[in-house]
């Protein structure tokens, strides 16, 4: 037997958040973090902690919230900033007890900032405060679709960040003079990965006349230069990342050491941002897949492909054709193909249809066959393409779609569940063998094929059958 195509993607494990990112409020002066102690501390009226400006979206359908492990904790409180403004504050956090907290995501969207902030401005202890913590987690959901970006990711000038000497920035005309052996440019809190994103266009409004470069840093230690000598009076560079790893760093760079040049070099920057890959599926010669992904998608705009919802009634699973179909619902695909076909999909604003008779599920992983026998993935076997029973014990892997039959009046009694008959899909009765006049398939109550039944209770097409 063999299975189709997986769901859509699947979230890692909880993310860390690296201290190495902290952004601190009042461009540097509300509070300072020591590694050797692990303590942040937060002045009076600031906010210092993370922002995920430039970063794939950190999305509340594939994490449920922060948890927060520290040894102690003086006057600070957790906010969490949607996109949009929203904020949610937790608890005043002071304690001189070991603890570990998990704070749950209230609101649902994008999460721009996690920071820790201390007094406001009508308090009048100035002292501000501080936390010592061992880590502070994203919470994956375990299961969940990813967040896959479906707009460009706008990289915003007044989050550039430098080394703290050599680079400023006019935010008047939107450039930045860097000096010999300086730079400019964001250091990405979040690894932007290339799973995710093509790559980044920048249009510049100058450069350099001579040794201007911009430099982007990968996590494995590899590093590109893209030089901008021939952009002096403007223009647009595309640059088309390479590999499956993940951008850390991109920056202006002023001249090194080593140059007989070492005036400042000034960058006009007019946009910077990183355009994001197409959401793809992949539909085999075997034509059918299951799919699923976190973006609203409109299957009808794709040429050639068609999707559907599925699910129980009697002894065949019904398919019901659908459009505009919202994120992170699964979807049986069709397509009439003759070899393994990728297809570019289409994000929607809005998705319409109603998808509430669906019973198709996404597998995370830990989903088994179960005793009772009322777990079946689509496959395509010797009954042809339908779902088939899966082995108690057997695991789905994460990313497959199942059916979970339970209202089966004998479970476990059926191994295979086809399509029925007055589906209207095109081509169907190709994919499934057709049975000749009297030919019938038997199983034993244990599920399992008969090729010559003798005496005994046997199922067939559904029933139960005695052979005397």
């Amino acid at each position: 037997m063999t299975a189709l195509l997986s769901v859509g993607a699947w979230a890692a494990d909880d993310v860390t958040l690296s201290t190495d990112f902290i952004v601190y409020d009042w461009n540097g002066g509300g509070g300072s973090y020591y590694s050797n102690s692990n303590t942040l501390y937060v002045e009076k009226w600031a906010s210092n902690g993370w922002e995920f400006y430039t970063s794939r979206p950190i999305s509340t359908t594939e994490f449920s919230g922060v948890t927060i492990d520290y040894e102690s904790a003086y006057r600070v409180v957790l906010v969490i900033t949607y996109e949009g403004g929203t904020k949610q504050e937790s608890e005043w956090l002071t304690t001189t007890e070991p603890t570990t907290i998990t704070i749950p995501f209230e609101h649902e969207g994008i999460v721009r900032e996690v920071k820790f902030k201390s007094y406001n401005y009508d308090d009048n202890d100035k002292d501000g405060g501080n936390i010592v913590f061992n880590s502070v987690k994203l919470n994956g959901i375990s299961g969940a679709l990813e967040a896959y970006p479906t707009s460009n990711l706008t990289l915003p000038m007044n989050k550039m960040k430098d080394p703290g000497w050599g680079a400023t920035y006019d935010s008047e005309n939107q450039t930045i003079t860097i000096s010999e052996n300086s730079w400019s440019g964001w250091l990405l809190n979040l690894p932007i990965s290339t799973k995710y994103y093509k790559g980044i266009r920048f249009t510049l409004t100058q450069a350099p006349a001579s040794e201007g470069s911009i430099k982007i840093d990968y996590d494995e230690g590899d590093d590109v230069w893209i030089s901008t000598d021939a952009y002096a009076g403007g223009g647009t560079i595309s640059y088309d990342f390479t590999g499956d790893r993940n951008i850390t760093q991109i920056i202006f760079n002023g001249p090194d050491w080593s140059s007989i040049d070492k005036s400042s070099r000034i960058y006009g920057i007019s946009t910077c941002y990183i355009e994001p890959k197409p959401i793809t599926a992949t539909v085999s010669a075997l034509k059918w897949a299951t799919y699923g992904v976190n973006a609203p998608i409109n299957y009808s705009a794709t040429s050639g492909l068609k999707a559907y919802i599925a699910y129980v009634d009697g002894e065949k699973v019904k398919l019901t054709a659908v459009s505009n179909v919202p994120a992170n619902t699964a979807v049986i695909l069709y397509a009439d193909v003759n070899t393994n076909t990728e297809y570019t999909l289409t994000p929607t604003a809005e998705a319409t249809d109603n998808v509430s008779a669906n019973e198709l599920k996404i597998s995370d992983g830990t989903v088994k066959g179960d005793e009772s026998g009322t777990i079946y993935v689509l496959a395509n076997g010797d009954d042809g393409v339908g779902f088939y029973l899966v082995e108690n014990g057997s695991a789905i892997t994460a990313g497959k779609a199942y059916l979970k039959v339970s209202d089966d009046p004998e479970p476990g009694a059926r191994q295979f569940i086809g399509f029925g008959d007055d589906n209207e899909i095109t081509g169907i009765d190709s994919l499934t063998p057709a049975l000749s006049k009297g030919e019938e398939v038997y199983y034993d109550l244990q599920g399992r094929r008969v090729a010559q039944p003798t005496k005994g209770l046997y199922i067939v097409n559904g029933k139960k059958v005695i052979i005397k």
